[in-house]
């Protein structure tokens, strides 16, 4: 246990050090987007839970909190067959009332924080992290854009 403890606090030390300003994720239509020093937060999907999280709890008050607060919200779709997410998933997206940013590879993420079935929460300035947390639930999510 004492192990594992430590394994997680040292990825999130090493994990701070990353650089995020200039990384570039596609959005569903396939153009090519940039983090920036604006950026402040990174709601960050690693698998399919997170992301219906997500899609579950986003509504017209909190598409607006996402602009407000300038979230990017990113999704790992690297482990989806590609027939899927080309015919099925990334069509779906497109019609997603917030922006949404894709790592197909998952090459871009493969050192961000994740958890199964949770959402990666990451506080940004000037495109170093402040702080980084998993949201596991849908109130804690909703939540966050109240607040």
């Amino acid at each position: 246990m004492k192990l594992f403890i430590l394994m997680i606090l040292f990825s999130i030390q090493s994990f701070s050090n990353v650089e995020f300003i200039g990384k570039k994720f596609s959005d569903p239509f396939g153009v090519s987007h940039s983090i920036n020093s604006d950026d402040e937060w990174i709601l960050f999907a690693v698998d399919m839970e997170g992301y219906k999280m997500l899609r579950e709890s986003v509504n017209d008050s909190r598409v607006k909190a996402i602009e407000k607060k300038k979230i990017k919200v990113i999704s790992d779709i690297s482990k989806m067959p590609p027939l899927i997410s080309k015919m099925i998933a990334i069509p779906k997206m497109q019609k997603l009332p917030f922006k949404i940013y894709l790592d197909q590879e998952g090459s871009q993420t493969l050192h961000w924080p994740r958890l199964e079935g949770a959402l990666t929460l990451i506080r940004l300035k000037n495109g170093q992290v402040l702080s980084t947390e998993f949201i596991e639930v849908k109130r804690d999510l909703i939540s966050f854009f109240k607040s």
